[in-house]
């Protein structure tokens, strides 16, 4: 990948291919692809140097055991996952050191050999992305969003057709809804301008935008102001649309809209989201897919859905966070699925 290709010179990609020789692809079946998103909270590495949250700077806050601690908790659960993974897209850690100790340590042997992340130093956490399927520097772009997080896109070419899977991590509503609205939007704009030339460069690619978006279509209908996700059949839908905003629908298959299965009423009658704050429950985790993946050629939409079980939740089905003073807990967030077949 030439380091230059991108909007913003905020970031750059680390692609290594780890645990050499290690069996490639074990366990992968042919002709589908699973994709999960998760923001697994604010994932340091064993080393305290000062780029980290101030809390983890504390004394004794946080060290190399409460890092390999965490590791294997993620590995508990991301071996666990049903459906498997193939292309595991993670928000909030803090360096490429921790794909690749999670790769080298506990992944690799189930065939998660490629792993990228952001390096934007102006943010204590990153982008990056653990794979069994192959992926090459060529594969992948980091996209600068100005002032804002950057977002990583990834093309995979697999038996049944393109795909090309953006990882985002929007802005957080800290300081309000609509006062930080237009941050979401930008990070929305980057992606809605980058799948049109996606769908150029590779007609027919089925799309996916997963991540953390830091917004639900509940919390963007009524704001009276453009928003980064936009539901299918509001008044302003087409404008929103053409002006960079992800038009998200629970419709599969309507043509120009990102289809939603958190909106899908034939889907999740018991899941209320992703993330709970206070008792309030949010869907900002999302995998959205475009349209392409419903045309019946090549890689076609087959379901999707959030991991909730196990350790991932507490007692009363909240997700259980981690706690840096206890060293215990998971994360904030659920992860969210999508596969294509």
């Amino acid at each position: 990948m030439k380091r230059a290709c991108f909007f913003f010179a905020v970031a750059v990609v680390s692609l290594l291919c780890c645990c050499d020789g290690l069996v490639d692809g074990f366990g992968r079946k042919k002709g589908g692809l699973c994709v999960v998103s998760w923001n697994v909270q604010n994932l340091m590495d064993g080393v305290v140097d000062g780029n980290e949250y101030a809390e983890f700077q504390e004394d004794g806050a946080w060290d190399e055991r409460s890092y390999r601690a965490r590791l294997r908790t993620l590995e508990s659960v991301l071996l666990k996952m049903n459906p498997e993974p193939d292309v595991i897209l993670l928000q909030e850690i803090e360096s490429d050191s921790v794909l690749e100790d999670l790769c080298r340590m506990h992944l690799g042997r189930k065939g998660y050999l490629w792993y990228g992340a952001t390096g934007d130093m102006s943010n204590a956490v990153q982008l990056g992305f653990i794979s069994r399927v192959p992926i090459s520097p060529e594969d992948v772009r980091v996209l600068g969003v100005k002032g804002q997080r950057p977002v990583i896109q990834i093309h995979l070419s697999t038996d049944s057709g393109e795909v090309v899977l953006w990882c985002i991590h929007a802005k957080s509503r800290i300081g309000g809804g609509s006062e930080t609205e237009d941050e979401r939007l930008q990070t929305a704009k980057v992606v809605s301008d980058s799948a049109i030339s996606a769908g150029e460069l590779w007609p027919g690619a089925v799309m996916v935008v997963a991540g953390d978006f830091n917004e639900d279509l509940d919390l963007s209908d009524g704001m009276g102001v453009q928003t980064a996700l936009v539901r299918d059949g509001a008044v302003l839908a087409k404008r929103y649309g053409d002006c960079g905003s992800l038009v998200v629908t629970g419709f599969r298959g309507r043509f120009g809209c990102w289809y939603s299965f958190w909106y899908d009423d034939g889907l999740l009658k018991d899941k209320e989201g992703s993330y709970c704050y206070q008792g309030k429950w949010d869907r900002f985790d999302d995998v959205l897919c475009s349209d392409e993946g419903f045309d019946g050629s090549g890689l076609d939409f087959l379901d999707a859905g959030v991991f909730c079980d196990g350790i991932l939740c507490k007692g009363n089905g909240e997700p259980n966070s981690y706690d840096l003073k206890s060293k215990s807990g998971v994360s904030d967030h659920l992860p969210v699925w999508l596969r294509l077949r």
